[in-house]
């Protein structure tokens, strides 16, 4: 069966579709990518949420077509948007196509040739689409103690097929120092929105305004210039302005590093991003390497992918590499994103 319907015409080239596991990587994930990097231009109706694991779209495609994987023309958009309502949607729509998905070995849909051929199957962004798997899930972006975290290199679960999404996202909040950092903003909008303070202005306008500043002075006028006791009275409004300052100094760096929290995100995912590089690279290659841009350019998912497969099924004492794949769409969308020097420094 042919799995494009229009592959024969020539594919538009204005948009990236980012087909995701669940809505924690479009509305908290992809949100931070995008306030780090403000130039990744893929826009929240192009984020197609799944609502399930890469195992059930493995499920999917077979059932779609028993032969799919032998076919080297698949249309992921065209298949996923026949369950809906909406405009049937083609792979030559979109200029790039990539899948974020966790490895989630405890499924008990898991099987090790079943991963490794989507992994192949979806091998390049600009054709059928670029896979990447998350290990264990995608909270592995912030299992990280600090952002110069050298342990980081040879951490690992262990007996992965025993962990599970909540435990282990517990277990990486804790351990985490940089987890706040990312959940910043989410926190200041909950709590303005637990306030029931009704105001003209958006939300997201007023914590990005307070986040902008880059010193306490700049953050208190900010503050000052915010109009809240228009809307709730001076008392109410003096600790919600008391509340936000507070919790900026307390949760964040940004303020003494004299940079914006936005500054502060985009130094984290890069610094992140690369040592995720490194570690693939060593894992891959079973070195380290000293060129990151170049060894970026050697990885291989479906060798990383063999190579994790590997040491979860040994019969004694297996683990996984803790694995952030996911972070390496911010140098495939572009490479000019990632200061290679940076992870030294």
């Amino acid at each position: 069966m042919s799995m494009s319907k229009g592959s024969i015409r020539e594919r538009k080239r204005s948009k990236v579709l980012l087909i995701v596991e669940g809505k924690d990587e479009k509305e908290e994930f992809f949100k931070y990518i995008r306030d780090a990097f403000p130039t990744i231009n893929i826009k929240d109706e192009d984020i197609w949420v799944y609502h399930t694991n890469i195992h059930s779209l493995y499920s999917k495609l077979m059932k779609y077509d028993d032969e799919i994987f032998s076919d080297i023309d698949v249309d992921l958009p065209f298949i996923l948007s026949m369950d809906t309502e909406k405009e049937k949607q083609y792979k030559i729509n979109y200029k790039d196509i990539y899948l974020i998905f966790d490895y989630d070995i405890q499924d008990n849909k898991f099987d090790y040739n079943h991963i490794l051929k989507m992994q192949k199957l979806f091998n390049d962004s600009t054709d059928n689409g670029k896979l990447y798997i998350n290990y264990p899930m995608l909270e592995s972006y912030f299992h990280f103690k600090t952002s110069s975290d050298e342990e980081y290199m040879d951490l690992i679960v262990s007996n992965p097929k025993t962990v599970y999404s909540k435990n282990y996202k517990y277990q990486v909040s804790q351990y985490s120092e940089i987890h706040k950092y990312f959940n910043l903003k989410p926190k200041l909008k909950d709590y303005l929105v637990k306030t029931n303070v009704k105001m003209n202005e958006d939300f997201d306008e007023i914590i990005d305004s307070v986040l902008e500043c880059t010193e306490e002075k700049e953050l208190n006028k900010t503050l000052e210039e915010l109009k809240i006791e228009e809307y709730c009275g001076e008392l109410i409004a003096k600790n919600i302005k008391g509340y936000i300052k507070n919790k900026i100094l307390k949760d964040s760096i940004h303020i003494e590093s004299n940079i914006s929290y936005f500054k502060l995100l985009n130094i984290l995912f890069q610094k992140i991003c690369l040592y995720n590089i490194k570690k693939a690279y060593k894992i891959q290659f079973d070195l380290e390497t000293e060129n990151m841009k170049e060894g970026y350019s050697k990885l291989n998912l479906i060798e990383i992918l063999n190579k994790q497969n590997e040491v979860s099924n040994q019969e004694e004492n297996s683990f996984l590499w803790v694995l952030n794949t996911s972070l390496f769409l911010i140098s495939d969308y572009n490479s000019d994103l990632i200061n290679w020097e940076i992870e030294s420094k």
